[in-house]
C-alpha cells in the first residue's frame, strides 16, 4: 500500500519552512496513524461506535505528542497533517490541531483560552452543532430560536 508521505515526499525541497524535525514528526504521524487505523472501530457501521473511535484515536495522538510547531511552519505542518489523517480516513481532518478549537484560542478571552487550550492539547475536540435542517449556512432560512432560561434543541443526526 502507498503511504501518505509517498505523496508528500516530492513537496520536502518545496518547502522550506518545514524543516528537518518537523518532516520527521510528519513521518511519525503517518506511522502512528496507519497502525491506529489497522485496528479498532475504523470501519464501525455504528455512528456510535464510530463516533468514540474517532475521539479516542484524537486523544491518543495528542497522547504521543503530535502538534504542530508554532508559526507559519506550525500552519503548513498542519495542512500536510491533515492530508496524512486524510489518506487514512477523510473523518479524521481534525485528529491533530485545534479544529475549531482555533476560533476560541485565536478570540476568546484569557479564562476560556486557557481552559480550552489545555483540553485541546489533551486531545478533546470542540464541535460546532448545526441545528437547521439546512445545514445552518442560509441565513434567511434559520428556524431556530433561543429564548432566556430555555432550550430546545432538535437533533437531526449523531449526538457525540
Amino acid at each position: 500500500m502507498t503511504s501518505p508521505m509517498t505523496w508528500l515526499g516530492p513537496l520536502i525541497s518545496s518547502v522550506p519552512e518545514i524543516d528537518d524535525a518537523g518532516w520527521r514528526s510528519l513521518e511519525r504521524l503517518a506511522d502512528d496513524l496507519g497502525a491506529l487505523c489497522a485496528v479498532g472501530a475504523a470501519d464501525s457501521t455504528d455512528a456510535d461506535v464510530r463516533s468514540r473511535w474517532l475521539l479516542g484515536l484524537r486523544r491518543e495522538l495528542a497522547a504521543r505528542g503530535h502538534r504542530a510547531p508554532v508559526g507559519l511552519p506550525g500552519l503548513l505542518w498542519q495542512t500536510l497533517a491533515q492530508f496524512i489523517a486524510g489518506f487514512h480516513d477523510l473523518d479524521l481532518r481534525d485528529a491533530t490541531g485545534l479544529g475549531h478549537g482555533a476560533m476560541i484560542i485565536a478570540e476568546g478571552g484569557a479564562g476560556a483560552v486557557a481552559h480550552w487550550r489545555t483540553r485541546l492539547t489533551a486531545g478533546e475536540l470542540v464541535g460546532i452543532a448545526a441545528t437547521e435542517r439546512h445545514g445552518g449556512s442560509r441565513i434567511q432560512e434559520i428556524t431556530t430560536r433561543a429564548t432566556m432560561g430555555s432550550v430546545s434543541i432538535s437533533v437531526f443526526g449523531p449526538v457525540v
